[in-house]
């Protein structure tokens, strides 16, 4: 099953176009929250000899070399498009049943952590397991909580399994944290422009 525009959507929101070098014409590598050298929306960058990401400055000739001149944003949109393709075909294999919703929102999740496969989150997803409630501003606030403390324990519902994955090398990152409730809204059925829309509240609610 191919995944929809919604993907896409949701995706580019969260990634952005950062740009590495602005006083350039085009779209240039970037390093991400962990190091990776990325380009154009999330697109991680690694070694053609070795396979290895490319992080860190010591990578930095390495990543600018891979993309001389950078890339334009109809460039950027076309490499999404592509990764997401390639996120759909391994996705589709792993998700079993899915409606179109929960494979744009499995597909997004997997192009931003590359861990779907034998994640909580599947295994709930194939066992048709509870999506989990709405959330208030309250309960957003209590989930955050219990996210960063660690005191989840095994997520009983898909909501608190997209939840769960909010670190980047143990850390927490609250930008995560909106992401993967906008990615929850999405495999609720929701349109992304609204999924995005909750995850910005979700991230004015945990600011305040």
């Amino acid at each position: 099953m191919p995944i929809t525009a919604e993907c896409a959507t949701l995706v580019s929101a969260w990634e952005g176009l950062p740009d590495g070098d602005p006083t350039t014409v085009n779209l240039d590598p970037y390093m991400d929250p962990v190091g990776i050298w990325t380009i154009g929306y999330g697109r991680a960058l690694r070694s053609a000899a070795t396979g290895r990401f490319l992080i860190g400055a010591c990578d930095r000739r390495a990543a600018f070399a891979q993309y001389p001149g950078g890339i334009t944003k109809a460039q950027a949109r076309s490499l999404l498009g592509a990764d997401l393709g390639r996120f759909a075909a391994q996705v589709t294999a792993l998700a079993g049943q899915a409606t179109p919703p929960q494979l744009d929102a499995l597909v997004a999740f997997d192009f931003n952590t590359g861990h779907l496969a034998g994640s909580t989150l599947l295994k709930l997803h194939l066992a048709a397991g509870p999506s989990g409630e709405k959330l208030g501003d309250s309960a957003i606030r209590a989930l955050h909580a219990t996210v960063i403390a660690k005191s989840l324990g095994r997520p009983a519902s898909i909501r608190d399994a997209f939840a769960a994955c909010s670190f980047a090398k143990g850390t927490f990152l609250g930008g995560l944290f909106c992401r993967r409730l906008a990615e929850w809204t999405l495999y609720r059925g929701a349109p992304a422009v609204e999924a995005n829309a909750f995850g910005a509240h979700v991230r004015a609610v945990i600011a305040r």
